[in-house]
């Protein structure tokens, strides 16, 4: 299969990579490549040239936490969130789990301002991508962190939404020359468990397959002039298009079992935002507010043609308000009532001298 084969050459390529580039925890430039690198050995079993082991489930941000826990504030500014990623530092060096709720809302508050932007007006960064699209990535990762943070944290669905569009949006710019991030969103998506409302996904796929060189990487996807390191930029394209291919194949394996279609979820997820409608049984009888349920007994020693002849109880509905019900206590009481009064009329009569 042609991605497996595309698999094994980015491997290569990222093994010789990282054996060649080790880790330095102050280099400036180091695009948090090392990151990507530490949680793709952790999680896929390879060799990135990192001697660790996680007790927990390796996560982005905890991959990130072990590479830079020995930074304090100000470093981490300049090494890994200018000014602009202000809300990622904060995760970053989150204390306590349920501040989540107050970063998330900071999220969502970035979000709906550069969405406010007008569409027309679009500002470049040095690379050329759109300040936008850098923003909108910077956010969904912060997403992915708080989530890996706070499994429980909830996500409102209408910013989920949104986030998705736009992610959307960005893979599918530029598909000429796939730029890294698009693959980027791409991860994203994946992450997020929001990557079955890009139906043009296998497209996708298919394209970035075909931009891959022979040596097994992705190119940046930006003009070399105006990057001082290129090989390096080439591979934190290409670990995030591994890491995309692996979550990729995942998602065929899902598709391969006996399992509602991506599609099938997507509609079950959609109806489930709405309130289920309950249809009423027509019938001939209407159950009043106060009914209590049946109540049949159950002589498991009578055979099935016995118990079609003895019925232990009968409704018969008079009304939508009333119904008769009599089974074997209701008869009984009946003819011991009749009985009583049968009794009590001869008792009131003269006795014959």
């Amino acid at each position: 299969m042609e991605i497996n084969k595309k698999v094994k050459k980015a491997i290569k390529f990222l093994e010789k990579f990282s054996k060649n580039n080790k880790f330095n925890i102050n280099d400036e430039n180091s695009n948090h490549i090392h990151v990507f690198l530490l949680y793709a050995q952790l999680k896929y079993n390879l060799n990135m040239g990192f001697n660790v082991k996680f007790e927990e489930k390796p996560t982005l941000f905890n991959c990130l936490k072990y590479l830079y826990s020995d930074l304090n504030m100000e470093k981490a500014k300049d090494l890994l969130f200018p000014e602009e990623d202000e809300i990622l530092l904060k995760i970053f060096y989150l204390k306590n789990v349920k501040d989540t709720k107050n970063l998330l809302k900071m999220l969502i508050s970035n979000f709906n301002s550069i969405n406010y932007v007008n569409i027309n007006i679009e500002i470049l960064d040095y690379l050329g991508n759109t300040t936008t699209n850098v923003q909108c990535i910077n956010i969904g990762y912060g997403l992915v962190w708080l989530k890996s943070i706070n499994p429980d944290l909830k996500i409102p669905k209408k910013f989920l939404k949104a986030l998705t569009s736009s992610l959307i949006d960005i893979a599918n710019k530029n598909l000429h020359n796939i730029r890294y991030t698009n693959s980027e969103a791409i991860l994203i998506l994946f992450m997020i468990n929001r990557i079955l409302y890009f139906k043009d996904l296998d497209i996708w796929i298919n394209n970035f397959l075909s931009k891959q060189k022979q040596d097994g990487r992705w190119t940046n996807g930006f003009n070399s002039y105006f990057i001082d390191d290129t090989d390096k930029y080439d591979a934190y394209h290409s670990i995030i298009g591994l890491l995309v291919l692996f979550e990729y194949q995942t998602l065929l394996e899902y598709k391969n079992m006996k399992s509602p279609s991506p599609q099938e979820i997507i509609e079950l997820e959609e109806e489930s935002e709405t309130e289920s409608i309950v249809k009423e049984e027509v019938t001939g009888y209407k159950a009043y507010e106060n009914e209590q349920k049946n109540l049949i007994e159950d002589f498991t020693n009578f055979d099935d043609k016995s118990k079609k002849f003895l019925e232990f109880e009968k409704i018969i509905p008079i009304n939508q308000k009333y119904s008769m019900h009599y089974n074997i206590y209701n008869v009984t009481f009946l003819i011991i009532l009749i009985f009583l009064l049968y009794y009590a009329s001869k008792l009131g009569r003269q006795l014959p001298i």
